[in-house]
C-alpha cells in the first residue's frame, strides 16, 4: 500500500513540476503513473520551459511589454525598441502597487492572453486573490 501511495505522490510532484515549467500537467502525470515516476521526472526536466510560459511570467511582473512592431520584449520605460529599432510610444507611470498590478494585466492583455489567463497569472506571480485578479484581468480585456 506504501508503495502505491508513494507512486501516486511521486508522480502527482513530476505533474506539477511540468505545469510550473509550462507544460500539460496531466500528461506527465499519467506518463509517470503508467511508467514511473523516475521517467516521468526525466521527461519533465529534459522539456525545456515553454516560451509562452516564460513570457506571460515576465510581462506579469510589469516591468517589460511587447514592441508593437516586432513583438520582442523589451523594458517598459524603452522609447526605442533594441530589436527593431522602432520608436515606442511611452506607456504612463503607475505610482501604486495596485496600478503596477493594473499595468501587468495590461500588458498581458496587449499580447493577446485572455481575461481566465491574466487572473491565473496575476494570481500565480502577483499574489493576488481570484477576485482582485478577475477584476484586473476584466479591466485590462475591456477597458469600458
Amino acid at each position: 500500500m506504501g508503495v502505491v501511495l508513494s507512486w501516486l505522490v511521486l508522480s502527482l510532484v513530476v505533474g506539477a513540476i511540468r505545469s510550473a515549467r509550462g507544460g500539460s500537467f496531466w500528461k506527465l502525470f499519467f506518463l509517470s503513473l503508467l511508467l514511473s515516476p523516475v521517467v516521468g521526472l526525466i521527461c519533465a526536466l529534459a522539456v525545456p520551459v515553454s516560451a509562452k510560459a516564460a513570457e506571460a511570467k515576465q510581462m506579469a511582473t510589469g516591468d517589460l511589454r511587447k514592441c508593437p512592431q516586432c513583438a520582442e520584449l523589451v523594458k517598459r520605460e524603452a522609447k526605442i525598441c533594441r530589436f527593431c529599432h522602432s520608436t515606442l510610444e511611452p506607456l504612463p507611470a503607475e505610482s501604486n502597487a495596485g496600478g503596477d498590478n493594473l499595468s501587468a494585466a495590461k500588458n498581458l492583455a496587449a499580447s493577446g492572453h485572455s481575461a481566465a489567463e491574466i487572473s491565473k497569472e496575476l494570481q500565480k506571480w502577483r499574489g493576488l486573490t481570484s477576485t482582485e485578479a478577475d477584476a484586473l484581468a476584466k479591466s485590462a480585456v475591456d477597458p469600458s
